[in-house]
């Protein structure tokens, strides 16, 4: 092995040897109180179960989610789509298995799978943000929940997504923050803390850094 080579795979193992710390806020949504609002945009929204209709965000977010994708395929995770003018611009996961990965490795264990369940990795393409395809992912994934009999979901955002936190807060996620995680890694060691409020939180409130309007 040449110097270069040497240095390089020195390199990339200090970077995972790093020392890391941030923040995942869990939301709860109760699906009998919640208005949905499922018109307004010439948007189709459709259920898929084969990577294959993902190949456009695929290309956008990166070759690694074809994996992950796959993986929850198989997993029997629900994969919603919306599709605007024959091309799949976005897509909203639905998940009420038993286990549910969160971020950073951390895994939310559902009480009662018959009436719980998670929403994760909601991303829609860049050209086509602001024409409010996420907003009907959104709410056409929660009716559809509530129609399987869902009657509570979760969701959880990673501290430093500020474009997040807005985008969810105007959709109803704003007094309603039940949990925060604590993430630590320091070397190749992963430290996971968890403070549960007594009463729900504003996000506002615990983002005051943020601007809401």
């Amino acid at each position: 092995m040449n110097l270069t080579n040497c240095l390089s795979k020195y390199i990339r193992f200090l970077k995972k040897a790093s020392f890391k710390f941030d923040r995942v806020y869990f939301f709860k949504i109760d699906l009998k109180s919640f208005k949905f609002d499922l018109e307004g945009v010439d948007i189709e929204i459709i259920k898929t179960n084969t990577v294959r209709d993902l190949v456009d965000i695929i290309l956008e977010r990166g070759d690694s989610h074809t994996k992950r994708y796959e993986k929850w395929i198989q997993r029997n995770y629900l994969c919603y789509r919306a599709v605007f003018a024959g091309k799949v611009i976005g897509i909203l996961w639905l998940n009420n298995t038993k286990l549910v990965e969160v971020l950073f490795g951390y895994k939310e264990r559902i009480q009662n799978t018959n009436t719980e369940a998670w929403v994760i990795d909601g991303y829609v393409l860049e050209k086509y943000r602001r024409i409010g395809a996420y907003k009907l992912l959104w709410h056409n994934v929660l009716f559809d929940a509530k129609n399987r009999g869902i009657e509570y979901i979760y969701a959880a955002i990673q501290s430093s997504n500020e474009s997040s936190f807005k985008v969810h807060y105007k959709l109803g996620m704003n007094n309603n923050v039940y949990k925060v995680l604590y993430y630590f890694r320091l070397f190749w060691f992963k430290i996971f803390l968890t403070r549960r409020f007594l009463r729900f939180k504003d996000i506002a409130i615990l983002k005051p850094k943020i601007i809401f309007n």
